[in-house]
């Protein structure tokens, strides 16, 4: 198993409620426009981009020095200690931007979240996945009412807090 799927099962555990997140973080429940979950270089600097425009961001990652970094680079952030965190940290409807590697990490996190989202809230994946999974992740979570998109970015780090090229789909 490589890195990223390991972070990502640890995602999806934290998701489903099987562990309790780590650091001193907390939200501040119902105070936040958009979530980030995960917070690596394109999160974080997105994350700092949606803020210097006006956006109020909760962010999770299970790397507490993510947390960290996002919470000194971020105005206007929400670190948030758990996922249980974040989503109470959203205003409704919830939007949840997830910058998590396309393919499976994807699907095991639209599945550990989709039954804790409600009907109305809304699931973007930014990473950069192939249509026709987001088609097929868009269809599941229409059955539980949520809104479910693709948005892809290109543009690294740097293009993420500059302004990324985002590909929408879904």
């Amino acid at each position: 198993m490589s890195f990223i799927e390991e972070n990502v099962r640890e995602f999806v555990v934290m998701v489903q409620g099987n562990s309790t997140g780590t650091g001193a973080e907390t939200a501040t429940a119902g105070s936040a426009d958009i979530a980030v979950l995960g917070l690596g270089v394109m999160g974080r600097n997105l994350a700092a981009n949606l803020a210097d425009h006006g956006a109020v961001v909760a962010g999770y990652d299970l790397d507490e020095g993510r947390r960290a970094a996002f919470a000194a680079q971020v105005g206007n952030a929400v670190p948030c200690a758990s996922v249980e965190d974040l989503l109470g940290a959203l205003k409704a409807p919830r939007v949840i931007l997830m910058m998590v590697p396309a393919g499976a990490p994807v699907d095991e996190l639209t599945a550990a979240l989709l039954p804790r989202l409600s009907p109305g809230d809304v699931l973007i994946d930014g990473g950069n996945s192939h249509f026709r999974d987001t088609n097929r992740r868009a269809a599941l979570a229409a059955a539980a009412g949520v809104r479910f998109g693709g948005l892809g970015g290109a543009g690294g780090g740097g293009g993420g807090g500059r302004g990324p090229a985002p590909r929408a789909g879904g």
